[in-house]
């Protein structure tokens, strides 16, 4: 007489291996995500420096803010406030936000507080923190402990 069925152990084993499989699966579409925010902050924040150069070509200057501005949790306005006049002279239709809430800044004129590629006393700066790596210029802020900020600049 033939057992038509499967062992305790064969099952265990086949479930072992779908359980694997599936972290494996789970782990590469986080990253994706990842890479997919990280995608979408780099590319709104270029649409926000060449709104700048745009902006700056038809007035000869750029929005003023002597001290970085941000769009963290605490004053979201704050960055869209300073970037308005992008708008308001038609450079870029709105102020994009970062796809996971996390910081941007933006500093006009920061003089030797903020070195983005190897360069200071730039006329602006866009600052922000990915989620992974990225091929982008980039600053330590020592003031803050240290954290390393990606930058785009006129530079």
């Amino acid at each position: 007489m033939k057992n038509k069925g499967f062992t305790l152990i064969e099952l265990l084993v086949v479930s072992a291996i779908i359980a694997l499989l599936a972290s494996i699966v789970i782990t590469n579409l986080a990253d994706a995500q990842a890479r997919s925010r990280d995608t979408k902050r780099v590319a709104d924040l270029q649409q926000i420096q060449k709104a700048l150069e745009l902006y700056y070509t038809n007035t000869g200057g750029i929005p003023d803010a002597q001290t970085p501005v941000s769009s963290c949790v605490g004053n979201p306005s704050e960055f869209a406030t300073a970037l308005a006049p992008l708008v308001a002279g038609k450079a870029i239709q709105n102020i994009a936000k970062d796809p996971a809430g996390k910081c941007w800044f933006y500093a006009t004129n920061p003089g030797n507080a903020i070195t983005c590629n190897g360069k200071n006393n730039l006329a602006y700066v866009l600052f922000f923190q990915s989620e992974r790596s990225l091929n982008l210029p980039t600053f330590i802020d020592n003031a803050n402990g240290g954290a390393t900020f990606y930058c785009l600049t006129n530079g």
